[in-house]
């Protein structure tokens, strides 16, 4: 399923050439497949399609003021318009199933073409991937790829070599994660699992204009229900992300595989 969805925003970019980050551009996308976009008040929806036979419609909501979130919603839509022509005529895509990457189904598969459209998997240097995790890869992903810093941190790590987590939560409970599955299996959180006085997103608040880098936390900051050896290493980089509050951490393990 992933695999399918992830090969049909490859072969959307190729049919239009696209070759660089810098032509991604969305408009131009939707213009050349007959789909009017829009920015208008939504109810209950990030974004909504309407397909009409081989004519359709995208309105993202007015509330997404962050160009990074509008982009992804525009490529989310157009994740259904390219995979789910037979499913339905319309969709209402709401926040959460823009952040769906737990179960199956259209959202999920619409979630993993916008990741491959916006940052192809071909076009990401191979040594930001390699390397130990830093805030400089991930602003480099926002900034080369004109994406927010939530898809940026979920794509760092679902194309990672190391074995990383990114934590997203409210500065005192964890919201949701996503992992890198290859390299992390058996390492999970709850969501609103409290975050630990000894992480490093406890803190955030208090650190402001201080640039973010790896600190080394306690096992127990952010895996209490998970046993691990006395030797076993966790590094956390946190930073805000947005003006409502969200916190990233991003959690790497060196030795877990």
């Amino acid at each position: 399923m992933l695999i399918h969805a992830a090969a049909e925003a490859r072969r959307f970019l190729d049919k239009y050439g696209v070759t660089a980050p810098s032509e991604i551009v969305l408009e131009d996308l939707a213009f050349a497949e007959d789909i009017e976009l829009k920015i208008a008040p939504l109810v209950g929806a990030e974004a909504h399609l309407v397909r009409v036979e081989n004519v359709g419609s995208i309105t993202v909501s007015d509330k997404l003021r962050c160009r990074g979130l509008q982009r992804f919603a525009i490529a989310h839509e157009l994740g259904h318009w390219c995979m789910h022509q037979g499913v339905r005529q319309k969709f209402f895509c709401s926040a959460d199933d823009m952040r769906e990457y737990r179960n199956s189904g259209p959202e999920l598969e619409a979630n993993t073409f916008a990741g491959e459209l916006l940052m192809p998997k071909h076009l990401i240097d191979t040594k930001q991937l390699a390397d130990e995790p830093s805030w400089d890869h991930l602003q480099r992903f926002v900034k080369e790829f004109a994406v927010a810093p939530i898809s940026a941190a979920i794509r760092y790590v679902e194309l990672a070599k190391q074995p990383v987590i990114a934590v997203f939560s409210d500065g005192r409970n964890v919201r949701w994660w996503r992992e890198n599955r290859q390299r992390t299996a058996g390492l999970w959180l709850d969501s609103e699992q409290e975050l630990a006085v000894d992480s490093i997103a406890y803190h955030v608040r208090e650190s402001a204009g201080q640039a973010p880098s790896l600190e080394q936390v306690p096992w127990e900051a952010w895996f209490p229900h998970v046993r691990a050896g006395d030797d076993r290493e966790l590094f956390e980089l946190a930073a805000p992300l947005d003006e409502e509050g969200t916190m990233l951490s991003l959690l790497w393990i060196p030795s877990w595989s």
